[in-house]
């Protein structure tokens, strides 16, 4: 590789060659983001100067020698060429280590940048870039980080830009690593005041979903962010990962100026509850998280079974597969680090991974990474094309299945069942719904495969946006969960004009139902059959069903009768659009293109409609399971376990199994593991965890308002490093002339570079000034430990010696022994 490379050029992309700075910098550039224009010395130009002027690693003072070294001549007249080339009266200089900006280390404030440099003093401003990598202080540092041979350096070089604002955005929540907001912060002018933490930045949190800026922001500051924020989600498709991107904007627009990883986010694990939050909208109860656990797990184990996995490439997936979903404050989670893994280990996993994203809603920079298999990929495909072309048959045999199980369930059966007779028929409801399940996840399958198909092929052809298409070509497709809709409407216009219609209109609804006619009563019966296991929240098992509470089913009624509405009227208008839509598409695209486009159009409204059919019967048979439960509590309560019946769904199936069978350990307890778990419950109610979040293995969400806060005064600030510590304070103003002993908390008005060391013995930080993206900050979450920046007057308010609480998740610093005089 050449010593002086383009910055937009190919050579550039070589992290061991120009750095991650550099190297993410050309990646951006090759992919037309606005970067400023520039070059990069490459780690050869470093040779070469060591090498002319007889330098090594070995050398002592090997800063003050390189600061004193001279360019090889050739070296000097190609950089003197770039910079004519460049014709910039100003640059910015700065450093770009292998070491830097990785995941294992930011590096922050170890090594120099320089900005509004003349063109005649590059030279000294390189030379002393790389000297910055051999100072004591970045030699302590990449040492602390196990990185004591890292000595290798680019050096960027670019054009400066003079912006009216400087800032950094995160895509996530560096302090809490809550994945449902973008972080913005910035200065007006240069940015170096913000990175060091001279200045407090202003700062804004915008929805992933939805970045809407609010609307008091000056309209150029708005502008360059409208134009930033979809560049943000960009890069981050690019470099797969979650990213803090520094930018600034002047009068031509957004530049960006570095990319790099959150360092902070090694060896996290990603929780959200994005699609399956809907199908569980509340905290869980131990008996239904005991159902939904090994249903997820049996799901996939016969899902691939079903694909041809080989026994082998299943017992490998198996720690993968287990790990799906979790709990965070009662609330079920997909585990979307072990749905990438499982994804990454099948082949053409991205793509799975892809049509995943879709299916659910999500968009996160993750990318499907997983143990290796053994299954070739023309096997794994094939019978996937093979099962989804056949789809129609293996959903009609699930529900032919179903529906001889679902007939046990009947009201009037279960009452008639004893003890072993309820457990006979929960062991056969549980092992249907854990081992039998193929037929609905390849319904499941279809509908997260070919409407993501159909999303891209329509985006290349014709340049519709997924959501643009799909909405128009997925309506009116007289869903099976339609039809009970159908069916309260039959039934309210049979009622409509019938003396039954003022019992109706007056809630006498058991007076109604003695009084229906042969039609009407078989008309109830058959949605009482079809539909009467659903309701509100029907996954969550703990809410009653049509069947237990059919005054919810005659609420229907009601409001069908008192309404216009008209259901079938209302799909023939739907489907009346979707076909107008359909041809509209067919007219515009190629001959060619018309025979995939309509195949992929089938095989996408299939997918939906069985992917209904077979969604139907999963809530059909959590209400069937919830009636068996319920009448196994009732035995229960009078056998003196419970209290009353609804107590058995504090237990979980297994140790419903243990207590009829004599296998419970310590039965007594029960009462008081029952009231535990209802404290518990209830607590949880009323928390809501963000929907999507990063934790370390071992870890759950704590939502920080129903954290204990200690008495005393408390100051406040913004948190940017997790954790809550406690100690003695020490107040800091000149490290030269003050020392910090092990464990202490050090207190600041802003750290520099220089402060680094001090960072090993900390036991928390508190500042008086810095954002997310100064030295302090980024160092303190690198090192793990709780920081609160911002805390105004914190060096007055609080004394050397001091005991105080940093709670770095909340942005608080507690006083704890408060001296009455300060």
């Amino acid at each position: 590789m050449e010593s002086l490379v383009s910055l937009s050029s190919k050579e550039a992309l070589s992290a061991s060659k120009v750095g991650y700075k550099a190297a993410r910098l050309a990646r951006l550039a090759c992919e037309g983001f606005p970067v400023p224009a520039g070059y990069v010395l490459t780690s050869r130009a470093l040779r070469e100067f060591f090498r002319f002027n007889g330098l090594n690693s070995q050398v002592e003072n090997l800063s003050q020698s390189i600061l004193k070294g001279c360019f090889p001549e050739h070296l000097t007249k190609r950089l003197q060429e770039a910079l004519t080339t460049l014709g910039a009266d100003v640059l910015a200089i700065r450093s770009s280590a292998v070491a830097e900006d990785t995941q294992q280390a930011s590096m922050a404030g170890q090594l120099e940048t320089f900005l509004q440099i003349a063109p005649d003093k590059a030279a000294e401003a390189i030379k002393a870039c790389w000297a910055s990598l051999f100072s004591r202080g970045a030699r302590l540092y990449l040492a602390q980080k196990g990185l004591e041979s890292a000595s290798t350096m680019g050096v960027i070089l670019q054009r400066q830009v003079f912006p009216l604002y400087s800032g950094v955005i995160f895509s996530l929540r560096p302090d809490s690593g809550v994945a449902d907001e973008l972080v913005c912060e910035w200065v007006s002018g240069l940015g170096d005041s913000l990175v060091s933490g001279r200045r407090s930045p202003q700062r804004i949190y915008l929805l992933r979903s939805n970045p809407r800026l609010p609307p008091e922001l000056p309209s150029t500051l708005a502008q360059g962010l409208k134009q930033l924020i979809p560049l943000v989600f960009k890069a981050e498709e690019i470099f797969n990962d979650f990213l803090d991107i520094e930018w600034c904007l002047d009068q031509e627009g957004i530049f960006i100026l570095q990319a790099r990883p959150i360092t902070t986010l090694t060896r996290k694990y990603l929780w959200s509850n994005v699609n399956i939050g809907e199908n569980y909208p509340g905290t869980l109860t131990p008996f239904t998280w005991s159902i939904i656990e090994p249903f997820r797990y049996g799901y996939f184990h016969a899902l691939f079974k079903e694909l041809g996995l080989r026994d082998k490439d299943l017992e490998l997936l198996n720690p993968v597969i287990k790990n799906l979903v979790g709990i965070h404050q009662g609330k079920v989670y997909y585990n979307l680090t072990s749905w990438y893994q499982m994804f990454g280990a099948l082949p053409l996993g991205q793509n799975l991974a892809h049509f995943f994203n879709h299916y659910i809603g999500l968009h996160l920079p993750i990318k499907a990474k997983g143990p290796r298999l053994e299954t070739p990929g023309f096997r794994f495909w094939g019978r996937l094309l093979c099962c989804l072309f056949s789809l129609e048959r293996k959903v009609a045999a699930f529900e032919r299945e179903f529906y001889r199980i679902h007939q046990l369930c009947r009201p009037q059966t279960i009452q008639g069942l004893d003890l072993e007779g309820l457990e006979d028929l929960l062991f056969k409801l549980r092992h249907f719904l854990e081992k039998r399940w193929s037929g609905a996840a390849m319904a499941d399958a279809a509908a997260m495969i070919f409407p993501a198909l159909l999303g891209k092929f329509l985006k290349a052809q014709m340049g519709l946006e997924p959501e643009e298409a799909l909405l128009p070509l997925l309506r009116g497709l007289g869903l099976k969960s339609v039809q009970g809709l159908k069916m309260i409407y039959l039934l309210a216009r049979r009622i409509e004009d019938h003396p039954l219609r003022d019992l109706l209109l007056k809630g006498r609804y058991q007076e109604l139902e003695r009084s229906l006619d042969s039609e009407a009563r078989e008309l109830l019966e058959r949605f009482m059959f079809e539909f009467g296991g659903r309701c509100y929240h029907e996954l969550m098992i703990t809410a009653p069903t049509f069947e237990e509470r059919r005054d919810l089913f005659w609420d229907l009624v009601r409001a069908a009768l008192l309404s216009s509405w008209d259901p079938e009227k209302r799909e023939r208008q739907e489907r009346r659009q979707r076909q107008a839509f359909t041809q509209k598409v067919l007219k515009a695209l190629p001959w060619r293109h018309r025979p995939l486009f309509y195949c992929l159009l089938t095989l996408a409204q299939q997918g939906i409609s069985l992917r209904e059919r077979a969604r139907l019967c999963q809530s059909l048979i959590y209400g069937d399971i919830r009636q068996v439960v319920l009448r196994l509590g009732q035995k229960l309560t009078e056998l003196g376990f419970l209290g009353e019946p609804g107590e058995i769904f504090f237990l979980e199936a297994t140790e419903i199994h243990q207590l009829i069978r004599g296998k419970f350990l310590f039965p007594e307890t029960l009462s008081q593991l029952v009231q535990l778990r209802q404290q518990a419950f209830k607590a949880s109610e009323s928390q809501k965890p963000p929907s999507t979040f990063l934790l370390p293995l071992a870890s759950f969400w704590q939502a920080s308002s129903s954290e204990v806060r200690p008495d005393g005064v408390v100051l406040e600030g913004l948190g940017v490093s997790q954790g809550r510590a406690q100690g003695r304070a020490k107040v800091i103003r000149d490290p030269a002339r003050e020392t910090l002993s092990p464990g202490e908390i050090l207190v600041a008005p802003s750290t520099d570079p220089g402060w680094t060391s001090l960072f090993l013995m900390a036991g928390a930080l508190v500042l008086e000034r810095g954002g997310l993206l100064s030295h302090g900050a980024i160092v303190a979450r690198e090192f793990g430990i709780p920081a609160v920046t911002e805390v105004k007057g914190a060096c007055s308010l609080i004394q050397s010696g001091q005991t105080i609480l940093v709670d770095g998740d909340q942005g608080r610093v507690f006083l704890l022994d408060r001296d009455e005089n300060v």
